[in-house]
Parts: structure tokens; C-alpha cells; sequence
């Protein structure tokens, strides 16, 4: 009787998608907390609140930092399955990831594009710009220290946030220090429904990019 060799099938999981849906998601739980009446809102409704605009900031964050290391370890077109990646950049790539991972997300990609040798994302234009404006945001929370309200007004992210001229949440009163609690619908609005669309601009430009 012949013998065969034992046989095996190994896969593994994209989760940029997730994260940009989780990020939706969490954004419309905090959207539908800022349209309820005032005198219905509950301490966890508020506590809540306050915990799905972290969380959509964060997802929306990670989906970069996910999407780019695919890239460098799985090359362009990983997420269309083994028949659609881009073999030959992947093996150039590769290398080179432990260098390129020490940047920060959006030079890992202008690096990338670079290195391809593909048209660059602009770092003045959009959606570059948005994106900038989201990760210093997350990287403000996920690192948060307790501020007196003087030193916060004197940061430049603060000032960042400030132009985007979006309305406040409408249960934190003005005597409230800016940051954490005034620019929350801000934040609600970045790592949402508008930066999930933004981050998705910037990961479909890559694609597009990639793909050219």
C-alpha cells in the first residue's frame, strides 16, 4: 500500500474590515445616545457613551496599523485571497517589514507606495489629513493623562479639533474642561460615521494605487 504524505490546511483572518465595521457600529450607539432627550439619559448611558466613542476612535485607528502590516507580510491584494495578491511586491516587501513597522501608520504607507514605486498620497490633502487628525487623537487617549484644562487649550491638537466646527455633545455643560468631555461629538464624528468613511477612502486609494 502507498504511503501519503499527511496533509494540511493553514488560513488566517483579515480584520481591517471588522474594525472599520465595529467603528461604525460603536459610532451609531454614541449618535443615538446624542439624540435622546437629556432628562432620559441614565449615568450608563453616559458612561456608555464616553466608551463607544473611544472605541470607535480606537477600531478606526487599528484598521490602519491592520491594513498596513498585511501589506508588508501578505503584499498588496492580500484581501482578495491567495489568487489576487501581488506575489512579486509581497517577496520585495517583506525584508524590509521590520524596518518599515517602526514608522508611524501613515508614513508606513507613504513608505510602501514609495518603495512600489506607485503614485504617493498626498500628506497635505485629503484624506491624509483626517487620518492624521484621527490617530493623534487616538494616540491622546490611549496614552491620556490627567491635564489641567489651561494645558490643554494650549495643545495643538486641541486647536485641531476646535476647527473641525462640529456641534458638541449636548449633555456636558461649557464650564467643563475642553478635553476630555466638550469635544466628544467631535470625537463621536471622527471615529465614526465620518472617519470610518475617511479611513475607507484612504485604504480604497491604496487599493486603487496598488492595483494601477
Amino acid at each position: 500500500m502507498a504511503d501519503f504524505a499527511p496533509r494540511s490546511i493553514d488560513t488566517r483572518h483579515s480584520l481591517t474590515y471588522h474594525l472599520l465595521g465595529g467603528a461604525g457600529v460603536l459610532s451609531r450607539l454614541a449618535f443615538e445616545i446624542e439624540t435622546r432627550p437629556e432628562s432620559e439619559l441614565t449615568n450608563d448611558d453616559r458612561v456608555g457613551y464616553v466608551g463607544y466613542v473611544i472605541g470607535a476612535i480606537t477600531e478606526s485607528v487599528s484598521a490602519l496599523e491592520t491594513e498596513t502590516w498585511e501589506i508588508l507580510h501578505h503584499g498588496p491584494g492580500n484581501h482578495l485571497g491567495s489568487g489576487g495578491f501581488d506575489q512579486q511586491a509581497r517577496d520585495f516587501l517583506r525584508p524590509l517589514a521590520e524596518l518599515i513597522d517602526g514608522q508611524d501608520v501613515l508614513s508606513r504607507f507613504a513608505t510602501i507606495l514609495h518603495l512600489l514605486n506607485r503614485p504617493p498620497l498626498c500628506r497635505g490633502r485629503q484624506p491624509w489629513q483626517d487620518a492624521g487628525l484621527l490617530v493623534r487623537l487616538r494616540n491622546e487617549i490611549v496614552h491620556y493623562k490627567s491635564r489641567w484644562g489651561a494645558e490643554y487649550e494650549r495643545k495643538n491638537l486641541m486647536a485641531a479639533l476646535e476647527k473641525q466646527r462640529l456641534p458638541k455633545a449636548p449633555f456636558y455643560s461649557a464650564g467643563l474642561e475642553f478635553f476630555p468631555h466638550r469635544p466628544q461629538r467631535v470625537k463621536s464624528s471622527l471615529g465614526g460615521r465620518h472617519c470610518r468613511s475617511r479611513n475607507r477612502r484612504l485604504l480604497f486609494a491604496r487599493q486603487h494605487t496598488f492595483a494601477s
